[in-house]
C-alpha cells in the first residue's frame, strides 16, 4: 500500500512534509503533469492541418513541455499571513499577490512563450487556472498574431483589429466557455477601419456569421433596440454583425456619399430570391439577398452615408413589357398582351433603370425627388460607361 501511494504521489507529484513549528502536514500538489498531458491531447485534437495552418509564430510543444515541468518551487503562503491556529489570514487578493511575485520571482529571466489563443482556451477549459503560474512570460496570440497579456487569467492588453479577429475571438470564447475572453473581444478590441465594400460583402455573407457571436459582442442596448425580444433573426444577422461593428467603434474608410436601395412594394409573385437592389453613386447596381433594407439604411446613415429607400410598385421596360401588382398584393407581368402571375422584378427594374423608362412609372411622379437624386447618378453613370454588375 505505502508503494502504491509512493507511486501515485510521484505521478502526481505531490509533496509531503511536516510542519514542526505549526504542528501540521503540509501537502503540495502540482498539477503540471496533468496539464502536460491535456497538452498532449490537445495537440492531438487539434491536429496536424491546423498546426500547419498556424501562421502565427508560437512556440513549440516541446517548449511549452519545458516550461510546464520547470522545476519550480512550490507556492506556500508565509508565517506572517497565518495565525496561531494555521489558518490563512490574507485576502485572496493579498494571497495572489504573493503567489505571483513567488512564481514571477523564479520565472524573471525565462524567454517568453507564446501560445495560441484556441490551445490556451483549450487548456484552460480542462484546467481553469492551470496555466496562472506561468502568467509572467506567458504570451497569448490573438488568430492575427497579436500578442496579449494575462492577469489572473483575464486578457488585459487593449488593442485594436480586424473584424474577424474580433469575432474569432469572441467564438473561441464562447465555445471553450470562458467568459473573460468573450469580454475581452466585447470590451477591449476595437475594429480597425474597414473599406466600404467590405460593409457590403458582410451585407451580402449572412451564412459566415452565427447569431451567438453577434450576440455576444453586441452592446446591450444595441441589442435591446433593434431586437427587443433578444433574439437576432437569421435574416438580420449580417446587419447585426454592422451594427455590432459601428457600437465598438468601428469607421468606414471612403464612404460613398449616397447609396438608394430599391426594393418592391411586395415579394408576392416576385419571382427571384432577392430582396433589393444597390445602387452606389459610382452606378453600380448589384442583387443582394435577404437584406433588411431600413435597418441597413439607419445604419448607413449613422456611418456619414445617405441612404434611401424607395420602393416600386410598378416597373416599365422596352423590350419585356411591364409588371405591375394586383388588387391581391400580387405581381404580374404583361408581354405583348399576355400576363403572367409572376414576375422577374430584379432583372426588369435593373432594365428599367437603365433604359430611363422609369420615368414613365407613378413611382417617378410619386417619390420624384428621390428619383431625381438618383437619376443624376444614373445619368452619369450612362455618360462614363461603367460596368454593371450582374
Amino acid at each position: 500500500m505505502v508503494a502504491n501511494n509512493e507511486k501515485l504521489a510521484s505521478f502526481l507529484q505531490i509533496t509531503m512534509r511536516w510542519d514542526y513549528d505549526n504542528m501540521r502536514l503540509v501537502i503540495n500538489f502540482k498539477p503540471y503533469t496533468l496539464l502536460a498531458t491535456l497538452l498532449s491531447l490537445t495537440v492531438s485534437v487539434l491536429g496536424t492541418v491546423e498546426a500547419k495552418a498556424n501562421k502565427c509564430d508560437s512556440n513549440t510543444i516541446e517548449e511549452l513541455y519545458s516550461m510546464i515541468y520547470a522545476p519550480l518551487v512550490p507556492f506556500e503562503p508565509p508565517a506572517a499571513v497565518i495565525d496561531d491556529d494555521g489558518n490563512i489570514t490574507a485576502s485572496e487578493d493579498e494571497l495572489f499577490s504573493l503567489k505571483r511575485r513567488h512564481f514571477y520571482d523564479q520565472l524573471k529571466g525565462q524567454e517568453p512563450i507564446s501560445l495560441d489563443l484556441q490551445t490556451y482556451a483549450t487548456l484552460t477549459k480542462e484546467l481553469p487556472g492551470g496555466l496562472e503560474d506561468f502568467e509572467p512570460v506567458l504570451k497569448i496570440l490573438l488568430s492575427d498574431c497579436q500578442p496579449i497579456s494575462l492577469f489572473r487569467g483575464v486578457p488585459v492588453s487593449a488593442t485594436s483589429a480586424d473584424f474577424a479577429t474580433i469575432l474569432r475571438t469572441a467564438e473561441i470564447g464562447l465555445r471553450s466557455e470562458i467568459e473573460a475572453i468573450v469580454n475581452y473581444a466585447r470590451s477591449s478590441m476595437e475594429p480597425n477601419p474597414i473599406k466600404f465594400g467590405e460593409i457590403l460583402d458582410i451585407l451580402k455573407n449572412d451564412l459566415a456569421i452565427t447569431p451567438e457571436i453577434v450576440n455576444a459582442i453586441l452592446p446591450e442596448p444595441i441589442a435591446d433596440r433593434y431586437f427587443p425580444d433578444g433574439i437576432i433573426p437569421t435574416a438580420n444577422l449580417s446587419e447585426a454583425a454592422i451594427l455590432a461593428f459601428v457600437a465598438l467603434g468601428g469607421t468606414v474608410t471612403d464612404p460613398p456619399s449616397k447609396l438608394f436601395f430599391i426594393k418592391p412594394r411586395s415579394y408576392s409573385g416576385v419571382i427571384e430570391d432577392y430582396s433589393s437592389l444597390i445602387i452606389q453613386e459610382n452606378g453600380t447596381i448589384e442583387a443582394a439577398a435577404a437584406l433588411n433594407t431600413n435597418l441597413v439604411a439607419q445604419m448607413m446613415n449613422r456611418m456619414g452615408v445617405s441612404a434611401q429607400v424607395i420602393v416600386i410598385t410598378e416597373v416599365e421596360t422596352m423590350m419585356a413589357g411591364t409588371c405591375k401588382i394586383d388588387d391581391a398584393g400580387r405581381w404580374h407581368q404583361i408581354i405583348g398582351g399576355r400576363k403572367s402571375r409572376n414576375c422577374p422584378f430584379f432583372s426588369l427594374t435593373r432594365q428599367m433603370l437603365q433604359s430611363g423608362t422609369y420615368k414613365k412609372t407613378k413611382d417617378y411622379i410619386e417619390q420624384n425627388i428621390v428619383f431625381k437624386q438618383l437619376e443624376a447618378i444614373l445619368s452619369m453613370s450612362s455618360n462614363k460607361g461603367p460596368e454593371v454588375e450582374s
